[in-house]
């Protein structure tokens, strides 16, 4: 239910259930509980068991009064949902891909994203989601394929409401068509109710629809300008109201903590990654034991920050030892057994230690393969991984088949812009390089670098390896000044992240001193 509020801005009044978790405790530490919901840890959802529709534990925050301000949701697909929850982008990243995410095409209430205030399980049926949601496109989708086939068109429609993301606004943010029309609507005369095509929202006799437009644009420069609170230091009120109702020791906590942690480190904040996720091993040592899985999982984790701070004599006895743990408990198809081969078999290859390190990756990919199917997203990371080691391992022409590959899979899978595709770019980049093929190569470097400057941030580590991977092409192809530009780039943000004495300063800083001693002028 709403009224509306003197200003013509909607006002809600609370409903119980997930939309009022988000308003009332979501920042302040609280949890949402209902039997109708399942937790899915490895996509940071609740799973609404009657549809089968996943929520995502985390809030899109775009609210700046200072108050809880309303939860509204976005329905979307597995590839919207997976490009939105993207825990590396910034605020203002993850809204554009809320909007290329939706259904931009028909934008017929104007520009923003478009959501609903009902939760899952306020809706009837899927049928009834649908029909909110797609009304007049699912009709004339059925009329087109012909109504024999109309459950195949409503399981197609299914797919793009499969995930659900919460947003957090302010109401002045917030236009209800059926109530407030956009300023789109407004330009062209349309009331209330009537979208840009002239069509009515509500039409006698059929059921009530609803449409909430956020709209958080600079009209003049076209960029998210007030999107104030982001994800980071919501995770960062909620860890500490968790602790603070509950105490540092509580289970509760170790997952706020670790949520933040995890997000942390997906952003390069490694210092502080790998702080939190010590305590929360130690933790759940004397706790839970040194074999428990909470406790496993934990080391996997703490390992990779060690990994990616170049800490690989710290991170391979944790790899190891959660691997262990996790084939002793469950066999070696347990997802989380397949993820630490995975990551020790990096490490191996990080190592120089190439040839256990392609045993495990061929056994891993093997086993993704025959379980999970060869486009499912664990074993795409699977094959990309061994690509690149077989690559640095001079196997060269199936390195390059394998990222092709993996590249294509992504590139439909996840869209073009999503981070696990610009790695892809990258390793068919790197390998075409080693080949020779410099003029193939180049286009792809740049195509990972741009990405990842853009969905990644200048200081993240796989941003600085692209910028690294495309200066050394530039350097063999003779674009000496570009190429020492990047160098020195590189080094510049590595001295910045780590400061002046890392090691991962001074390899930059080495390698910046042999370009130019190689190709000074002077």
């Amino acid at each position: 239910m709403q009224r509306i509020g003197g200003d013509g801005s909607p006002v809600y009044h609370l409903q119980a259930g997930l939309a009022r978790y988000f308003e009332q405790k979501y920042k302040q530490g609280g949890d949402f509980e209902d039997e109708e919901y399942e937790r899915d840890v490895k996509d940071w959802c609740w799973v609404h068991k009657p549809s089968g529709i996943k929520v995502w534990q985390d809030a899109i925050d775009l609210s700046q009064s200072g108050g809880s301000g309303h939860c509204v949701f976005h329905y979307t697909t597995g590839l919207g949902f997976r490009n939105i929850t993207n825990t590396s982008s910034k605020v203002a990243e993850v809204f554009a891909s809320l909007i290329t995410a939706g259904e931009k095409a028909n934008a017929l209430w104007g520009a923003g994203v478009y959501t609903v205030r009902k939760t899952p399980d306020e809706w009837p049926s899927i049928e009834s989601l649908l029909d909110n949601m797609y009304r007049n496109m699912l009709r004339r989708d059925i009329e087109l394929k012909g109504h024999e086939h109309a459950g195949e068109v409503t399981q197609l429609y299914a797919s793009r409401v499969a995930y659900c993301i919460p947003i957090i606004a302010d109401a002045a943010i917030l236009y209800d068509v059926s109530v407030r029309p956009t300023p789109e609507m407004v330009e062209q005369g349309r009331p209330a109710g009537v979208n840009l095509a002239g069509k009515l929202l509500n039409e006698p006799g059929k059921p009530v629809r609803s449409v909430i437009v956020v709209r958080v644009e600079n009209e003049e420069e076209n960029y998210v300008s007030n999107a104030y609170a982001n994800l980071l230091p919501t995770l960062r009120t909620r860890a500490r109201a968790v602790a603070a109702r509950l105490g540092t020791k509580h289970a509760e906590a170790h997952s706020a903590f670790g949520r933040l942690a995890t997000v942390l480190g997906a952003r390069g904040a490694f210092r502080e990654a790998e702080r939190l996720w010590r305590q929360i091993l130690e933790a759940k040592e004397l706790e839970l034991g040194a074999e428990h899985a909470d406790t496993l999982a934990c080391a996997n984790n703490l390992a990779g920050v060690f990994r990616a701070q170049q800490k690989v004599d710290e991170a391979e006895p944790l790899y190891r030892r959660a691997l262990s743990g996790f084939e002793a408990m469950a066999g070696t198809m347990h997802p989380y057994a397949l993820a630490c081969a995975n990551n020790l078999a990096i490490l191996l290859k990080d190592q120089g230690k190439l040839d256990e390190a392609e045993v495990l990756h061929r056994q891993t990919l093997e086993l993704c393969e025959s379980q999970l199917g060869e486009a499912h997203l664990d074993t795409l990371y699977a094959l990309n991984n061994l690509a690149v080691l077989l690559g640095v391992n001079g196997k060269l022409k199936e390195a390059e088949a394998l990222s092709r590959r993996a590249l294509g899979f992504r590139q439909s899978l996840l869209g073009e812009m999503h981070p696990e595709t610009l790695i892809s770019w990258s390793s068919l980049a790197t390998v075409l390089q080693a080949q020779g093929n410099l003029g193939e190569a180049e286009p792809s470097h740049r195509r990972a670098l741009e990405g990842r400057e853009s969905q990644l941030g200048l200081q993240h580590p796989h941003t600085l390896a692209s910028m690294y991977g495309l200066a050394q092409l530039l350097e063999a192809n003779g674009s000496i000044d570009e190429a020492d530009q990047l160098y020195l780039r590189e080094l510049t943000i590595t001295e910045e992240i780590y400061g002046p004495d890392h090691i991962a300063t001074r390899v930059s800083r080495k390698n910046l001193e042999r370009f130019r001693g190689q190709h000074s002028t002077g």
